[in-house]
């Protein structure tokens, strides 16, 4: 067995585990949809499988590989890409917009497995075209008495700060809590 046969099989065992995992996270969704567990199941299924067709031997030639101009391609590996890069592009989407319409900042943070005691969050949309989206953002939750006591009270011990880009207009969230 050489080396790139044992990382194969590394490989396979890390995508089995994996599998086991999201399965096992889908037993206790938290507010995500099965879909998304099962997008995420499937994916490294599928790598695995990819990759084990390269080192279990078919005959002259492995499966998973071919002979191109006398050295071994694994076109197994190109068609793992073609299937699981769509997929991870999918279950990345899902997971962005999947919370934005109508949640709050408890389920987010549910969802993301964080414990907490207490969590509360400053939104902001800058006007377009503004050329420090930051500082107003901040003066903009300073002159709110809501944001401005998110930011003032001492129970919070962790903050977060997201900010999205979309043309010329700024989304900035910051997110504090206590676990």
């Amino acid at each position: 067995m050489d080396w790139q046969e044992i990382f194969h099989w590394l490989y396979i065992a890390g995508m089995a585990l994996g599998a086991i995992h999201f399965m096992s996270l889908s037993r206790n969704p938290r507010g995500v949809p099965k879909y998304e567990y099962l997008i995420a199941t499937f994916i490294p299924i599928w790598s695995g499988l990819a990759y084990l067709s390269m080192v279990l031997p078919q005959g002259d030639l492995e499966q998973g590989k071919i002979a191109v101009a006398g050295q071994i391609t694994h076109f197994a590996r190109y068609i793992d890409w073609i299937v699981t890069t769509p997929l991870l592009l999918l279950a990345l989407s899902l997971t962005a917009m999947h919370y934005l319409a109508g949640s709050t900042p408890n389920q987010r943070v549910r969802v993301g497995r964080v414990s907490f005691w207490v969590v509360a969050e400053n939104l902001f949309k800058s006007p377009t075209n503004i050329s420090q989206p930051g500082n107003v953002a901040v003066e903009s939750w300073l002159k709110s008495p809501q944001y401005r006591q998110n930011i003032l009270r001492p129970v919070f011990t962790q903050t977060g700060v997201g900010v999205w880009r979309t043309g010329n207009t700024y989304y900035i969230t910051q997110l504090y809590l206590r676990p």
